[in-house]
């Protein structure tokens, strides 16, 4: 909701792993005074205005479950400011109202923003609460994930603060190469590029060349600026790579893929974490054929080999093969 609202910088801040308390604070543009109980609402949004933005998204959520949902099981703030208002203030606890008031002055929010606070998560919902991890364990859930919205938004500034020490820091307007080697930890000069396009599906990627890893936990993907955890994308990754790659081994790398709203539907997961392409087949091979030319001189001919092992299923496979990449480049084969 912060980078749908134009947020140029983000912070959060964790207390126990975010089971005590949990606050986000951005610079957006905010959420007008009289449209602040309404955004507490199910299904209240902001980002749909016809039913032909369904199918056409190009924000990070629109369903308007968040707030209500986190708000009925929580003690929750919402503190918001426009540049032309005062700000509002507005505290709940396990979802009913306890004050409706004026902005404080003592406010996280400056000129324009909104902070969101969340105490005692789950505090009315004891089943769910011995459920939660550790400090640590979620403290790492919530920087993984941090880490992966910001490889997708380069332009934006993040911080994390944990127990009152900043976790991980985040210039914002840095270059996408500026924000892969902070997230991966490794210089600008161990990256290692390529690009493939085809029709309108375009896939760019970054790696650590000499990076490997025993887990995904460093295979970064995103779709459209949104980051997901694909079976399809993440298996034409481990494919493409897999002549550097030893048993057992995975690589560091960061793939965006862009395609026409359009052609992708984002509504298949209730998180967005998992989409479904209507093109599947060519996304697979244009991803994989992008990190299979890293193996190739970078003027060879785009040419992927035969891809084993690749299930024909609808949601989680390719379903049909591709006739061709483009009129310079060879016949895909199945």
């Amino acid at each position: 909701n912060s980078i749908d609202a134009g947020a140029s910088e983000i912070r959060i801040e964790l207390e126990e792993g975010g089971r005590k308390k949990l606050t986000v604070l951005d610079d957006g543009f905010g959420i007008a005074g009289d449209e602040m109980l309404t955004a507490l609402e199910r299904h209240a949004t902001s980002k749909i205005t016809e039913l032909d933005d369904l199918w056409n998204l190009s924000t990070m959520g629109f369903r308007g479950e968040a707030l209500p949902s986190i708000a009925a099981v929580s003690r929750f703030t919402l503190e918001s400011r426009t540049s032309d208002e005062l700000g509002r203030a507005v505290y709940l606890e396990g979802g009913r109202i306890l004050r409706d008031e004026r902005l404080p002055a003592q406010s996280a929010v400056r000129a324009h923003g909104t902070a969101i606070t969340v105490e005692d998560l789950f505090f009315n919902v004891p089943a769910r609460l011995k459920f939660q991890k550790s400090r640590s364990g979620e403290s790492g859930h919530i920087r993984e994930l941090l880490e992966r919205i910001a490889l997708c938004n380069p332009a934006i500034g993040f911080q994390l603060i944990s127990e009152g020490r900043k976790s991980l820091t985040l210039s914002k307007n840095q270059s996408i190469q500026e924000r892969v080697a902070k997230i991966l930890d490794i210089k600008e000069s161990e990256i290692e590029e390529t690009e493939s396009q085809f029709e309108h599906i375009t896939v760019k990627a970054w790696l650590d060349r000499n990076g490997r890893a025993p887990n995904s936990r460093h295979v970064f993907l995103s779709v459209n600026g949104r980051m997901v955890r694909d079976k399809l994308l993440q298996q034409a990754v481990l494919i493409g790579l897999r002549a550097r790659m030893m048993e057992g081994e995975y690589p560091r790398i960061f793939v965006a893929v862009e395609v026409p709203p359009g052609e992708v539907d984002v509504n298949v997961h209730p998180a967005k974490s998992e989409v479904r392409f209507q093109r599947a087949r060519d996304v697979f091979q244009v991803v994989h054929g992008a990190l299979d030319r890293l193996e190739k001189k970078p003027t060879q001919a785009f040419y992927s080999p035969s891809i084993e092992g690749l299930s024909e299923t609808s949601d989680a496979g390719p379903a049909a093969p591709a006739q061709e990449i483009a009129p310079q480049r060879q016949a895909l084969p199945q």
